[in-house]
C-alpha cells in the first residue's frame, strides 16, 4: 500500500489547491512496472485548523480502478 498526498498543504483555506501531476507520473511509472494500483480518494480537513492536533474530519471517496488500455505508450 502506497499514500500519496499531492495536492496537501497545511493552511487554513478551504479551496482544493491546484493539482499536480506528480501521482499520474507515479501511477503510469506503476503500470510500466506491471502493477495495476487502485486510486483512493480521501479528504482531511482539521476541526479547527489553528490548534495544534485538532481532531479531523476525513472523506474517502469510491476507489478509482483504471483501465491501464486507456493510456498510450
Amino acid at each position: 500500500m502506497l499514500c500519496i498526498f499531492p495536492e496537501g498543504g497545511s493552511n487554513d483555506k478551504t479551496k482544493l489547491l491546484p493539482f499536480k501531476p506528480g501521482y499520474a507520473f507515479i501511477y503510469y511509472e506503476a503500470l510500466k512496472k506491471g502493477i495495476h494500483p487502485v486510486i483512493l480518494p480521501v479528504g482531511i480537513n482539521y476541526r479547527n485548523v489553528h490548534k495544534i492536533r485538532s481532531s479531523i474530519i476525513y472523506n474517502i471517496g469510491k476507489p478509482l480502478d483504471i483501465d491501464p488500455n486507456t493510456f498510450e505508450e
